[in-house]
């Protein structure tokens, strides 16, 4: 199928009938578009834009002719994430029975999707051939201060770090993605265990984080939980 997604953003400068300074979205697909507003300090046009590529993606996949308006009603709904969800509704004692909260199609998607780290990545971000070892070095660095300034998460933050250095190098080790070799270096210096328990998948569905950290984090949960299904 044919088709294509133009995201673009435009800043508005304030006049005398309208002060403040805001940024318009236009998103083009298939001969149909939209507007939308957005404030001007908004930092997350990346993530914003892609999450239209993956719900557009989603689309070609299944063949559908998606328009703007579509493309609005799905971005504004904003759903629950599959992922959370699904290990919401199940226990550790129960994580094998995954279909009992999504279809078995459903599942049949995903688990053909996650087959592949950079295929999934692309559905995700809408960026042809990203991969892991297009992170930062200092992603991890990051991740850390973030969770220490939170003060609800203080007293878990260095778990919480190392839950995603585990999944790091567990999927490194099993050739399923590729680091950079500083932060290859990093995770072994911190002796990071490659071994993940139901436990700590549940655990880290939990962390709350900013959306572009949050998908990058899906990612790999929707790996190694489908990899303790096996």
């Amino acid at each position: 199928m044919n088709g294509d997604l133009r995201v673009s953003f435009k800043s508005v400068p304030a006049t005398k009938d309208r002060h403040s300074v805001y940024v318009r979205m236009t998103a083009s697909v298939n001969g149909t578009r939209f507007r939308m507003a957005i404030p001007s300090g908004f930092k997350e046009k990346l993530s914003l834009s892609s999450t239209l590529f993956r719900i557009y993606k989603e689309a070609l996949l299944q063949n559908k002719l998606i328009t703007a308006q579509e493309l609005k009603k799905q971005f504004m709904a904003a759903p629950p994430s599959l992922l959370y969800d699904t290990i919401h509704r199940s226990n550790a004692s129960v994580l094998l029975n995954i279909g009992k909260t999504i279809s078995y199609e459903q599942y049949q998607f995903q688990l053909r999707t996650i087959k592949s780290i950079p295929i999934f990545c692309q559905l995700t971000y809408g960026i042809p051939e990203i991969s892991i070892s297009a992170l930062p070095d200092t992603f991890l660095d990051q991740l850390e201060e973030f969770f220490s300034n939170h003060s609800t998460e203080k007293h878990r933050s260095r778990g919480q770090v190392q839950l995603i250095r585990t999944i790091l190098l567990k999927e490194h080790r099993k050739g399923k993605i590729r680091l950079s070799e500083p932060l290859k270096q990093q995770l072994i210096l911190h002796n990071t265990s490659e071994e993940l328990t139901p436990k700590d998948v549940l655990r880290l569905q939990e962390i709350h984080l900013p959306y572009h950290y949050a998908a990058i984090r899906d990612i790999f949960l929707f790996s190694c939980y489908t990899d303790l299904l096996q």
